[in-house]
């Protein structure tokens, strides 16, 4: 029992030509807008406005490039003044917290006070000297100029 099945012959005639001519021509449709669009494409990407358009992206990004590194410089040195300025802020603290410091301060308070009793003793010796020093002078000038001086 085995059945062929037929197998159908390609019709020939004037109606098998109208499919290929078709299938033609559509192919040669889509090859023609291929090339159109391929033309049109290259003209696009050589057109004077596409070039100017290419060179005013690259020249905008390249001056944002040049932005950014300037504002990250800006931060890098904003940052190392910041760090420079805590670290100088926490020496002081330590070194005014530091026994070393109070006891340079009190010497150094001392010492001052020493040195304003002795300028303030000096004064006085040297104001009761010329003192001394100007009573005579006025002794002398309050006796009259006919007296002999003794």
């Amino acid at each position: 029992m085995t059945e062929e099945t037929p197998v159908q012959e390609p019709v020939t005639g004037a109606g098998s030509e109208a499919p290929k001519a078709e299938a033609s021509s559509i192919l040669d449709e889509l090859t023609k807008l291929g090339q159109k669009a391929s033309a049109a494409l290259q003209q696009i990407l050589e057109s004077e406005q596409r070039k100017r358009a290419e060179e005013e992206i690259r020249k905008a990004l390249h001056l944002a490039g040049e932005r950014i590194d300037r504002l990250a410089e800006e931060v890098r040195v904003k940052d190392a003044t910041s760090e420079i300025r805590e670290q100088a802020t926490r020496l002081v603290e330590s070194v005014e917290k530091s026994k070393v410091t109070d006891e340079i301060r009190k010497s150094l308070l001392t010492a001052l006070r020493k040195l304003n009793e002795e300028l303030t003793e000096f004064l006085e010796r040297a104001q009761a000297e010329e003192a001394k020093r100007a009573q005579p002078e006025e002794a002398a000038a309050a006796q009259p100029a006919d007296q002999p001086q003794a």
